[in-house]
């Protein structure tokens, strides 16, 4: 399919890392196939990126973002962040009819820009999967696809719970690494150095990777070394880690399903969708969960860990197929999701639900 007369804008969330990792999983095919695609990012410092060569020059918003204390969401820092004059000023300024499609990953600007023009936006991400009846659901998360509004969406999800418009995750496709038992990679940026020194002192077995935004350079206590965040030095840990302790964001628990990393996740405080995303986990059984920084379940975690092996398919180059075809109605995007769902191969781990 060439699509060399095609224009796309393409907006990402930068609120978390999960949003621009679909669109370096995507956006790479859409380029391959010929469109010309425009990127905008929103929701964080424009000196906060890594290296983002693949969304070309790119543009960046204010746009809506979460401020984070220790342990959870800060929403009372979070309004006082937000700067709604400069947020309509980017909606208004963004002029969405100079393309053919335009895709939003929660990204708000390009979506309300789409919405006010009467063209519409398509909507992609984990937001969009709690439109349909997944395990955690509440009212607050059913409309959190309000803030970033479209006219056809496919949520992503671990599994499509019998769901319509509910894609596998995108993740990375690489092949099985030998994985080092004793090595546990973690990320909880919102917790303490002293807090993680602490809850993982006791088990000197294993040694623990923490990746921190909290951190300027390496140190290590003992067993346990921090980092600096690092997209590429958190994904050559991650690929031979033996566990993979997080809170319970999306994307990174998606690649441990990819690459047969047990996990176990720490919702953050005030984030009803990483509540829904801990609850999910552990009814698909496929990853363990704790509300608090708990020495007991992390050591009974430790003990009993198992790997859990999910093939999921190219989502971003199937769907990047899909955009450049034309077809952006909610009935296609449900067959596409349905036919990569039958490309997933669960292998021993097929869940009941």
């Amino acid at each position: 399919m060439n699509a060399k007369n095609l224009k796309i804008l393409y907006g990402m969330s930068a609120d978390g890392n999960g949003h621009l990792t679909r669109g370096l999983l995507t956006v790479p095919y859409l380029s391959a196939l010929g469109a010309d695609v425009d990127c905008i990012l929103s929701g964080r410092p424009s000196g906060k990126f890594d290296s983002m060569l693949e969304f070309g020059d790119y543009k960046v918003h204010t746009g809506i973002s979460f401020a984070k204390n220790e342990g959870g969401v800060d929403w009372v820092g979070s309004i006082l962040r937000s700067s709604p004059l400069d947020f309509i000023k980017s909606v208004y300024e963004t002029n969405t009819r100079d393309y053919d499609a335009v895709i939003t990953d929660f990204e708000p600007i390009t979506a309300h820009a789409a919405n006010i023009r009467g063209q519409g936006a398509i909507g992609l991400g984990h937001q969009y999967a709690f439109r349909r009846d997944v395990p955690g659901n509440c009212a607050a998360l059913k409309m959190m696809p309000l803030v970033s509004p479209t006219r056809a969406s496919l949520g992503t999800h671990w599994h499509h719970f019998g769901q319509k418009g509910i894609t596998p995750p995108f993740v990375h496709q690489k092949d099985d690494k030998p994985k080092d038992e004793s090595k546990i990679v973690v990320y909880m940026p919102v917790e303490s150095t002293q807090k993680l020194i602490a809850l993982f002192r006791p088990f000197s077995q294993y040694n623990f990777k923490i990746y921190s935004p909290q951190v300027d350079e390496t140190f290590d206590e003992v067993h346990i070394t921090f980092a600096p965040t690092s997209r590429d030095a958190f994904m050559a840990d991650f690929e031979t880690a033996g566990g993979y302790i997080s809170n319970a964001g999306f994307e990174s628990p998606s690649e441990a399903l990819a690459m047969g990393v047990p996990m176990l996740l720490k919702p953050m405080k005030g984030q009803p969708e990483q509540m829904a995303n801990a609850k999910a986990i552990t009814a698909l059984k496929w990853g363990g969960a704790m509300d608090t920084l708990d020495p007991k379940i992390v050591a009974d975690w430790l003990n009993n860990k198992k790997a859990v092996k999910i093939r999921y398919p190219n989502v971003g180059a199937a769907i990047a197929e899909w955009v450049v075809n034309g077809d952006h109605s909610q009935k296609s995007a449900d067959l596409l999701a349905k036919q990569l769902w039958e490309q997933t191969d669960y292998g021993d781990f097929t869940s009941r639900i």
